[in-house]
């Protein structure tokens, strides 16, 4: 069996793409190609080549499913192994997943100090090898130095990451409804629903996790006015809870 050495993943999320390249890039030190998209990442893997894929579950345009189905049908890629990322891991989930071709599932929010451990780990499980992981000191400073780094940056950009989802909220309720700015105000909120999970942020991402299930309720579905008046209660919520934020989660 090779080591692992070049992986592609396909991720929506700005933030969780930069920690997941950073993490196995300088900590795991693999060669990582990142995609925005599960259509990029069919536009690019031939000319990759990589020996594994990790790929994210809810995309918006083509979702992680319709990507993988995609890519065994080309021959020349077919034979990847595909590592799936989601918040959905109920065991029939995990298990449909698997029954689908995945060797194996990788739970969002992402556990930044064992990510990339556990992709190594699944990989050598794949080709029936045992993976041992032993942290050396140095490791650990440099993975709270990345994990900083990191965090400061996202921590920088959250206020207005919030404030930008009240302000489109506050647009849509302006106008008549229209699908297509619903399905945008999902897809901030699970975006910033799982940065707020991998960095802990845990005020802000329970909060943001209930949104996502209101917003995904409704589908085609015109919001009742009950559902509108819990959309903008968690809203305030979101903002108001900003305030508690200060300083780095536990």
């Amino acid at each position: 069996m090779k080591p692992l050495t070049k992986i592609m993943l396909a991720e929506d999320d700005d933030n969780i793409r930069e920690i997941a390249e950073r993490l196995l890039t300088k900590l795991n030190n693999l060669e990582v190609t990142s995609c925005a998209s599960g259509q990029e990442l069919l536009d690019t893997v031939i000319k990759e080549k990589p020996q594994l894929i990790l790929l994210d579950v809810m995309m918006p345009e083509m979702d992680g499913l319709t990507t993988f189905k995609r890519l065994k049908e080309m021959n020349e890629v077919k034979d990847i192994p595909v590592i799936f990322s989601t918040a959905r891991v109920m065991p029939n989930q995990v298990k449909e997943y698997l029954n689908l071709g995945a060797i194996g599932v990788i739970a969002k929010p992402y556990e930044p100090k064992i990510f990339g451990d556990t992709i190594q780990k699944i990989w050598y499980e794949h080709h029936h090898q045992k993976f041992s992981t032993g942290c050396s000191t140095d490791h650990k400073r440099r993975l709270e130095d990345e994990l900083n780094t990191l965090y400061q940056t996202f921590s920088n950009d959250l206020s207005g990451n919030i404030l930008a989802i009240r302000s489109y909220w506050e647009k849509i309720c302006s106008q008549p409804w229209n699908k297509e700015q619903w399905d945008q105000l999902f897809m901030q909120v699970h975006k910033l629903k799982g940065s707020t999970g991998t960095f802990g942020f845990k005020d802000l991402y329970d909060i943001l996790r209930n949104l996502e299930t209101i917003l995904s309720e409704l589908d085609n579905i015109k919001p009742s006015l009950q559902q509108k008046e819990q959309i903008h209660l968690y809203i305030n919520s979101l903002v108001s809870a900003l305030d508690k934020s200060i300083g780095r989660p536990s």
